[in-house]
């Protein structure tokens, strides 16, 4: 997608997430959240990347500036 690119962002605002994601259910951690949230666009976007792309990583940005990089696409 390119380094400064986003495919989407999910932001706390003043009030609430947006755009508005599901809740996360009580038993589970943040950090549990998300890697479902992840894995389910990991599914979502795979199909979208060339067979042919190798070594792409897909940076998450946590709410505290943290960041962590997940490989995406076939060679994951």
């Amino acid at each position: 997608m390119g380094d400064e690119r986003q495919l989407f962002t999910v932001v706390w605002a003043e009030h609430s997430w947006e755009p508005a994601v599901p809740e996360r259910p009580g038993a589970w951690s943040t950090a549990r959240f998300e890697d479902v949230l992840f894995a389910t666009v990991v599914e979502w976007i795979d199909p979208l990347i060339p067979p042919d792309a190798v070594h792409l990583q897909w940076e998450v940005t946590a709410p505290d500036g943290t960041q962590d990089c997940h490989p995406v696409g076939p060679g994951r």
